[in-house]
């Protein structure tokens, strides 16, 4: 059985703060998937560029955070993140865009269209349990 793993960078730079994030992760077994928090401080363009080059196989999903707790306790303007294993973790994921258009109908067929991909998996998989876990950025209803 493979643990979930944690690590946590508290460096200014999004390109070193992933890659700190991999440094930790290094000894890690084959992951499915990656949950990051991060500072809105970060230039998140680059952050999403450095996560794409350094966990290439892997699930990445996250949001900014204000104030982010990890295993050097609670930080402000750093990255944490949570490395789930693959052996024990099936997953899917999603992207919803256009939070300002946001409606119930468009949140339920959001939920419907996941549940194929994810009932694919399930029958495949020795896992027994499911959960389901909404991230919404606090900054994506922000006024300019």
């Amino acid at each position: 059985m493979s643990e979930i793993l944690r690590a946590q960078s508290h460096s200014a730079d999004a390109q070193t703060a992933v890659t700190e994030l991999r440094d930790q992760f290094r000894d890690s077994s084959p992951a499915s998937l990656l949950l990051f928090f991060c500072s809105c401080s970060y230039d998140l363009q680059q952050l999403a560029e450095s996560f794409n080059t350094l966990f290439p196989d892997i699930q990445v999903v996250g949001c900014t955070a204000a104030g982010e707790i990890g295993p050097k306790g609670y930080l402000d303007h750093s990255l944490t993140a949570i490395l789930f294993p693959k052996d024990e973790f099936d997953v899917v994921s999603d992207a919803l865009d256009q939070l300002s258009d946001f409606s119930e109908a468009n949140g339920t067929q959001f939920v419907q269209n996941l549940v194929s991909p994810l009932t694919a998996l399930a029958h495949d998989s020795h896992n027994r349990y499911s959960f389901a876990m909404q991230l919404i950025d606090g900054l994506s209803k922000k006024k300019s």
